[in-house]
């Protein structure tokens, strides 16, 4: 296996700093060859592939890295981001990954942190799911109103639990609750108490 090889690629040495820090390097190289031999036409391809290759994988390591990794992974993210990539083109990204990437590159951390937890079906420390009347987002203090796009949920977690089925004669009855994730239990808690 390629993870147990005596020197590890590139790809396999995330848990190194410096390592996501000389990527972004190589990025810029690039980005820079592009823009100097007239094919900036393709930045925006190959900003694509970073966001959804290079940076995910180390956002799916995310909760491996301890504290200093992950200060200074914000604060070279955040750099790179804002240095080449509009963030226009988080849009084009499947849902988590264009919330995610929104969020580090607007530099809130807690709720980058909060989304990681949200996704992976964990409590987040803040309830951030909200409503704005046409659809559900994921809340960040640092977020202006004009890009709650970027935040859009089209599909909130929910759990669903069932305390109680009973069938008595020609009554069928259910009781079950259902639970919004990262939001104010009091406004998006439903207990369900139907019979038929």
């Amino acid at each position: 296996m390629v993870e147990k090889a005596a020197v590890k690629s590139i790809t396999n040495r995330r848990s190194e700093i410096h390592n996501f820090k000389h990527r972004l390097t190589a990025h810029r190289l690039l980005d820079q060859f592009l823009i100097d031999n007239g094919d900036s036409i393709y930045l925006l391809y190959k900003n694509n592939k970073f966001l959804r290759h290079d940076l995910k994988l180390y956002v799916n390591d995310y909760h491996k890295f301890d504290e200093e990794y992950k200060s200074q992974f914000h604060e070279y993210i955040r750099e790179y981001l804002h240095e080449r990539i509009n963030k226009y083109e988080f849009a084009k990204l499947a849902e988590d990954s264009r919330i995610m990437y929104y969020l580090l590159y607007i530099d809130d951390r807690e709720a980058f942190q909060d989304y990681l937890s949200y996704v992976q079906g964990k409590p987040t420390k803040e309830d951030r799911l909200r409503f704005n009347g046409d659809y559900y987002y994921f809340w960040s203090a640092k977020s202006p109103e004009s890009d709650q796009k970027f935040l859009k949920i089209n599909d909130p977690k929910i759990t669903y639990a069932i305390q109680d089925i009973s069938l008595a004669g020609d009554m069928f009855r259910i009781k079950a609750t259902a639970v919004m994730h990262s939001a104010a239990r009091g406004e998006y808690s439903y207990c369900l108490e139907a019979q038929a």
